[in-house]
């Protein structure tokens, strides 16, 4: 598995994040506390993701796979500075 730290800040960034998502040829995840949601679902990423902190993750173990997700979410990765909390 593959895991970020990312924060989608707005609606409208909810709907690029889930667009980017949705072109890859894995399974992926948002994920706070004990709710998952599939992170290629807009609805589900407006609902669940917007303004705060979560895991990202990705079930698949390719270095070519992972390489692919960071660059596609590299607007919305949470740098060591901004991890004021992940639920």
């Amino acid at each position: 598995m593959t895991r970020f730290i990312v924060n989608i800040p707005s609606i409208e960034e909810a709907s690029v994040f889930s667009t980017r998502i949705q072109k890859m040829p894995f399974d992926v995840d948002l994920r706070s506390g004990r709710t998952v949601i599939d992170a290629k679902s807009i609805l589900g990423v407006i609902y669940f993701g917007v303004g705060r902190n979560a895991f990202l993750e990705a079930h698949t173990d390719r270095r070519e796979d992972r390489e692919m997700l960071e660059k596609a979410v590299r607007d919305y990765l949470v740098r060591d500075d901004q991890m004021a909390r992940v639920m």
